[in-house]
């Protein structure tokens, strides 16, 4: 999908946002002007806007019954198998940003030829990322002056989860990648 590079304004941690599971973000989030959000600003900033979902693991990782739940609990994505080398795409339209995600993955399960029900072996990761509150004003006033779709991008790793977002754009068959940020972005083309 393109050459990695280190986004400038990553933390020295990645793995620092990433939140216990089960918890939710603290207060508001700040905007580009310092100013907390409450939750439903946070919301309001993406009203009417499609997003795209990516999903992906960091090279020579698989991980196995993988579900992402909002923060209202609701299942948005499941996968049997992530790894870093098949990229799961999903698309969104008029569906609400999430304030967080809950990322879990399980030991890599079987199904017993005497059973017809899949027998998970436990989870062995279960992170929660903040996704609404990490988008800067920037990147949706960018958005909204020029058609484009917003992609947010999730790569697992045994540690956590790293999170990434940009803006897709078309032009004359060629795909354009702006507003990188998060913790990891692919190469501007």
């Amino acid at each position: 999908m393109g050459r990695e590079r280190k986004n400038p304004q990553t933390p020295a941690n990645p793995w620092s946002g990433l939140m216990p599971s089960g918890g939710t973000p603290a207060g508001g989030a700040p905007t580009d002007t310092g100013t907390p959000l409450r939750p439903a600003d946070l919301v309001r900033r993406f009203r009417g806007m499609d997003w795209l979902m990516l999903v992906d693991a960091v090279p020579d990782t698989r991980m196995h019954g993988v579900t992402f739940h909002d923060d209202l609990g609701a299942l948005i994505h499941a996968s049997a198998r992530v790894t870093s080398r098949y990229r799961e795409i999903r698309a969104f339209v008029q569906r609400r940003v999430p304030l967080s995600l809950r990322v879990v993955w399980r030991q890599c399960g079987h199904c017993p030829a005497e059973r017809i029900a899949w027998v998970d072996d436990g989870a062995i990761g279960d992170h929660t990322v903040p996704v609404a509150a990490r988008i800067p004003d920037a990147v949706l006033s960018d958005l909204k002056a020029r058609p484009g779709s917003l992609r947010l991008k999730f790569r697992l790793a045994p540690e956590g989860v790293l999170f990434g977002w940009d803006v897709e754009r078309y032009s004359r068959g060629v795909v354009r990648f702006d507003c990188p940020g998060g913790d990891f972005s692919e190469a501007r083309r």
